[in-house]
């Protein structure tokens, strides 16, 4: 756990850089900060010469944010309130709003709905908002380490204590294989080209567009390989006054960070010779069990030299992820 918040603190400094970029928008203004947790990103904006931040959040943390802003002589410029954003009165709008709403595949634990109400409520017509765009990617792999580390674990139970595990196996490949998964993938797992499937801009995307995306996809491969499933990750960006932009991407091209790559592995991987098309159909849609959790539906097919795969899969990505 230490390590997880290690590396979302490193995260943090793409939203510090973006911040302080933007100081010509930021200084003199109101800032909302939408899930503010400990309040860092609202210290930012304070050190980029916000005249007010509004840190919101929900949870217990909260009060641990207002110590850090008395600690850190901010309290007069940084207002704690411990409750849903849906739920609070402002005294004014604002001119920006910042928070870190990714969750794993970009959409997990649903909070962007809770930054697009911010906005629509709070946030002045020219205001702005930070991140600005986010992009979500597809790609196949081959990570045959992890594959089978995964799927044969049950396995190498009796030789490590001398009881078979073998009755679980089918069950347990039966969860492995319908939930997504977390990894750090490196370049050497990416077989194919990335695509988009979806791109947003955070000024103008409404709830409704995030129930369901759905996008059909090709995807060529690179050399010959054998695909044990695919992955998603998301990139966003923040624009900046210049006209610049700072780029936050998960990818496994750059450097790794706590969102990892969401892994959909395949209960029948399948080989693929250079430049064999993957061609499919990829759906992402709110959970009916909870907004905060998501389902992806994929379907694909490849044919090469009179051979042909196809299939049909439902993933799950929820708490039980790994």
């Amino acid at each position: 756990m230490n390590r997880w918040y290690h590396q979302r603190t490193k995260d943090e400094d793409y939203f510090r850089l973006a911040i302080l970029k933007n100081a010509n928008r930021i200084r003199n203004k109101v800032v909302l900060d939408v899930g503010a947790g400990t309040g860092i990103l609202s210290h930012f904006c304070v050190e980029a010469g916000a005249r007010k931040v509004y840190a919101v959040e929900a949870s217990a943390i909260a009060e641990q944010a207002k110590k850090v802003a008395l600690a850190n002589n901010a309290q007069d410029k940084i207002s704690v309130i411990n409750d849903l954003v849906e739920n609070i009165e402002l005294p004014e709008k604002v001119d920006v709003i910042v928070s870190e709403w990714m969750g794993y595949s970009l959409l997990f634990e649903g909070m962007l709905k809770s930054v697009i109400y911010a906005r629509d409520k709070w946030l002045k017509e020219d205001g702005i908002i930070l991140p600005s765009c986010a992009e979500i990617y597809l790609a196949p792999i081959s990570y045959d380490e992890d594959y089978e580390e995964r799927h044969n674990f049950w396995y190498s139970i009796k030789d490590k204590y001398g009881v078979s595990m073998d009755t679980i196996v089918p069950l347990a490949k039966q969860e492995a294989f319908k939930n997504v998964c977390l990894c750090q993938l490196t370049t050497e797992n990416v077989i194919a080209p990335e695509t988009c499937i979806y791109s947003l801009s955070i000024k103008q995307v409404c709830e409704a567009d995030l129930k369901r995306i759905e996008q059909p996809f090709s995807l060529i491969a690179m050399g010959r390989a054998l695909v044990h499933g695919f992955t998603l990750w998301f990139n966003v960006s923040f624009e900046i006054c210049d006209g610049s932009n700072v780029l936050l991407s998960t990818s496994p091209f750059s450097p790794p960070t706590h969102w990892c790559q969401s892994v959909m592995y395949l209960k029948d991987p399948f080989n693929v010779e250079q430049d064999q098309v993957i061609k499919g159909n990829i759906k992402i849609v709110e959970s009916e069990e909870s907004d905060r959790c998501i389902d992806i539906q994929m379907e694909f097919s490849s044919d090469f030299n009179g051979h042909s795969v196809n299939g049909s899969n439902i993933f799950y990505l929820n708490s039980n992820f790994t």
